[in-house]
């Protein structure tokens, strides 16, 4: 029993702890640029899953994404310190032992990245982008109920995607 608490209190930890930083790079209007560490999406982070949460908060459900890529944002030094002892002969006194010591001392810089996922509003749901009014009905037509599906004659010639396979 005492192994399962300390077993769940530092998942707690692990899924507290760490880069859980999806954030807003740019956002305006119908629009906007979220970035994470990484283009993961698995345990403990969930870094997909925090970005699209961002986007659907500051666009609703129904948006593209327009372009996902790395961005180099600034850089990381590692330094590395290695100390290296031996014996060596005492000038002082010959029958004491010595030691020479050597440090050697190496920085490594590496570009920090992000992954950066831009984002605008779809125009679903008969809302037009920018507008913020109705899309008017086609010439001649008449304007149905949202839960209805027209056919493709009285919806101006152009049937209706069918998004029922859609996984979102």
């Amino acid at each position: 029993m005492r192994r399962l608490v300390v077993m769940a209190a530092a998942m707690a930890v692990a899924s507290s702890v760490g880069c859980s930083n999806a954030r807003y790079v740019h956002k305006s209007g119908d629009e906007g640029i979220v970035a994470i560490n990484d283009d993961t999406d698995g345990f403990p982070f969930y870094n997909r899953t925090k970005a699209k949460k961002l986007i659907e908060a500051h666009v609703g459900p129904d948006y593209e994404i327009i372009e996902e890529r790395e961005f180099a944002n600034g850089t990381i030094d590692t330094t590395h310190q290695d100390t290296n002892r031996q014996a060596a002969f005492n000038p002082n006194n010959p029958f004491l032992p010595a030691e020479q010591e050597t440090t050697t001392t190496t920085t490594t810089t590496t570009p920090k990245t992000e992954y950066r996922i831009a984002y605008r509003r779809t125009a679903r749901s008969g809302v037009a982008i920018g507008s913020g009014g109705s899309i008017p009905p086609p010439q001649g037509g008449s304007v149905l109920p949202a839960s209805h599906t027209a056919p493709a004659a009285l919806s101006g010639g152009i049937a209706p995607p069918d998004l029922s396979g859609l996984n979102n």
